[in-house]
């Protein structure tokens, strides 16, 4: 435990060392390329582990916490990042600053908004379970599927020898704050009354839109609302710090898509989350590929169409993630002075700062000395016009399956010692997962800063 201990404390004076201490404002890591965002999962509303891996990675310095639209699940990852620096303060270690909470919606069906089901009376006496066996969050029992664990990966869907497993897709918007489920190809549904998320939106600092991009009504009408009536989200955005959208390849139509993004949103920064092969990063590192090529295409997307903003990475992303995206020079970063991630001139409603990232989720390192940022992000402070010719950029990287993974026999040891749950409360645990957590994502942001031209 004490050799734990010590090598979590390495760790932390590691972080310190570079970047001298946590920005108060994670904008910064933006601006350096260095972001890292941790996914709980839009579909995850197993509270104690949200909470537990809230903690754990606070301590490794995630710069977001994204996670469900519910209040819930947002007092869970308030709680962890509380906790954490609580436990920072007790001893006397480098203060984490509080990561931004993200939450998740949808504008239609979504992998990611999902759960899967089965009648656990129909499955043969001799059935050897092959559900159970590829479930990584053991959400499959006996008795069927455990809701509050299963997060969509849609792993056991074809597992089953009789395919009596099916998925319930649902929906979040700004009328829908709860799980609300939806028939198959339905579109979302408009007229309900207005639930939570509005009052939602005020205890957290950003959100991200989910969308396939098949359903382009259904985008517009999440954005503005319904036939140009108030009520959709971007009556709320200008006290958001950041807003992010997350889309899978669209193949041919992906810069046609892009352009209507950009155009329905009409925010001066934007970041988008590539969903490169989605909740498949804790498969193997082969997964990470796919995250890696839809981010050069969005990248090349941007650059002909000169569009503002940042690209983050997601879908498949793992520790094999920085290897790739330092060997395809995606870290590197144009030469010249520091800038502010700040609005443009024209973009005068939004005052404060309101990055719009269209979302491939990317992972964040720390930040020191000011760093010159890429095109991408040099377009956020210059007029279309004059946007440089230099080399595009990612801006970071978001984790999901395999951050959870990563931590799995901590959470699970935790689980099997009872109430009350809370890693801090077991010292060993604590700091095997926190040093898990700050191992990987110190790797990550020492490599995204390495490639940075200072």
């Amino acid at each position: 435990m004490k050799l734990l201990c010590i090598i979590f404390a390495l760790l932390l004076a590691l972080v310190d060392s570079f970047s001298g201490c946590y920005p108060v404002d994670m904008s910064v890591r933006l601006e350096e390329g260095s972001w890292i965002k941790l996914i709980c999962g839009a579909s995850n509303e197993d509270i104690p582990q949200i909470r537990n891996i809230a903690f754990a990675y606070t301590l490794a310095g995630v710069d977001c916490i994204d996670c469900a639209a519910d209040p819930s699940i947002v007092s869970a990852v308030d709680e962890g990042i509380r906790a954490a620096q609580e436990y920072s303060s007790a001893r006397s270690w480098l203060q984490p600053a509080r990561p931004w909470i993200m939450v998740s919606i949808n504008d239609d069906a979504d992998p990611h908004f999902r759960k899967a089901a089965f009648d656990p009376s129909l499955c043969p006496a001799d059935c050897p379970r092959p559900c159970e066996a590829t479930c990584p969050v053991l959400a499959i029992s006996q008795s069927g599927v455990d809701e509050k664990k299963c997060y969509g990966c849609g792993r056991c869907l074809s597992s089953c020898p009789l395919q009596l497993i099916h998925a319930n897709n649902y929906v979040r918007t700004p009328q829908h704050a709860g799980t609300h489920r939806l028939p198959e190809r339905q579109p979302v549904p408009s007229s309900s009354p207005r639930s939570q998320l509005p009052d939602l939106l005020i205890r957290v600092d950003a959100i991200e839109i989910h969308t396939s991009g098949s359903t382009r009504d259904s985008f517009r009408e999440l954005w503005q609302g319904r036939n140009g009536e108030s009520g959709g989200i971007e009556g709320w955005a200008s006290s958001l710090k950041l807003v992010s959208v997350s889309f899978p390849d669209q193949g041919e139509t992906l810069l046609d898509f892009m352009l209507f993004v950009s155009h329905t949103l009409n925010l001066p920064d934007n970041v988008e989350m590539t969903d490169g092969r989605p909740m498949s990063g804790d498969v193997g590192h082969g997964t990470a590929r796919a995250s890696i090529a839809l981010a050069q295409r969005v990248l090349q997307c941007r650059r002909e169409a000169r569009l503002r903003g940042g690209v983050q990475l997601a879908g498949g992303t793992n520790d094999y993630t920085a290897t790739l995206l330092a060997r395809n020079e995606l870290f590197k970063s144009q030469a010249g002075g520091p800038a502010k991630f700040l609005p443009s001139p024209s973009f005068i409603p939004f005052a404060p700062s309101l990055p719009y990232l269209l979302t491939f989720p990317s992972p964040p390192p720390p930040s020191s000395p000011p760093v010159p940022l890429p095109p991408s992000l040099l377009a956020l402070i210059t007029p279309i016009h004059q946007l440089s010719a230099g080399k595009e950029a990612v801006v970071g990287a978001a984790f999901g399956g395999y951050a959870r993974k990563l931590l799995r026999d901590e959470l699970l040891a935790v689980n099997a010692l009872g109430p009350p749950l809370k890693l801090e409360e077991h010292e060993e645990l604590a700091a095997s997962a926190s040093s898990k957590a700050l191992a990987f994502v110190t790797d990550f942001k020492a490599t995204a800063l390495a490639h940075v031209q200072r």
